[in-house]
């Protein structure tokens, strides 16, 4: 009887710490970046090309399309990063150019790309399991760029406090 007792003591005290630990982890989780690592993003498609805008003015065009997966066990915060580089002589200033950040069909952020602060896009905090989909459309209304490029990438990363 003693030794039922005691089994029974010994269950109630795990089953108490691994609920102590979840609940732990569930407060603090959310303030720790590395839980970045957890979301998936997938490339859709990249589309570019002249097009005519609403006052029929042609422009060029570059339409990415992507998604954030939260693949957490809670919800996550994330920021989009613009990675450019416009300090070399070949680059096109970045008040030249335009651009549209779409979220879930709704433009959450449009402009020149030196209004920017930070080079941070869009942060967020995405739901456990949800996913976010992203159109980020970016062009010049200079046609003749004297050979000038921009280049860049985007970036996840996790959000700052």
């Amino acid at each position: 009887m003693r030794k039922i007792k005691i089994s029974f003591l010994i269950i109630s005290i795990v089953i108490i710490l691994m609920t102590l630990s979840f609940f732990f982890f569930k407060f603090f989780s959310n303030k720790n970046p590395s839980l970045i690592a957890n979301l998936d993003v997938v490339i859709n498609n990249n589309t570019q090309g002249y097009e005519t805008d609403s006052n029929d003015k042609l422009k060029y065009n570059n339409n990415y399309s992507f998604k954030v997966m939260n693949k957490n066990m809670v919800d996550t915060s994330y920021s989009i990063i613009l990675d450019d580089n416009t300090d070399n002589d070949n680059s096109i200033s970045r008040d030249k150019i335009n651009y549209q950040l779409i979220l879930n069909n709704y433009v959450v952020r449009a402009g020149e790309l030196s209004d920017i602060k930070d080079n941070i896009l869009d942060t967020r905090l995405i739901e456990k399991g949800h996913t976010n989909n992203y159109t980020f459309k970016i062009w010049t209304d200079e046609i003749n760029t004297n050979n000038k490029v921009y280049e860049y990438k985007l970036k996840i990363g996790p959000a700052k406090n």
